[in-house]
């Protein structure tokens, strides 16, 4: 007889009843507590800095002020469009560790 209900393989179960875990610390590792690692985001954080300005600021300026020339769906659609997928692109970037 084996120690698992019918529903249960033997894989899934340990002597409590519990799904065994795994773990991928091993003895001998170096663990970095979060609070002591290097969490300075450097010049990428200037850089996502200069983007969100650019996104938040410069962009809503220049639909605002271009003239009424340009097609309605270049000025309300692409130009808010372009330094959002840019911010979204640097934002990943910079928030990435190599």
């Amino acid at each position: 007889m084996s120690a698992t209900s019918e529903g249960e393989s033997s894989d899934d179960a340990t002597d409590g009843g519990e799904p065994t875990r795994t773990t991928t610390h091993r003895p001998g590792d170096d663990v970095v507590h979060p609070d002591g690692a290097n969490r300075s985001f450097g010049w990428r954080g200037d850089v996502l800095l200069v983007v969100l300005f650019l996104s938040l600021i410069v962009a809503p300026v220049l639909v605002y002020l271009r003239p009424p020339a340009i097609e309605w769906r270049v000025r309300l659609l692409i130009l808010p469009m372009l330094p959002g997928l840019l911010l979204a692109l640097v934002a990943v970037w910079a928030t990435t560790r190599p």
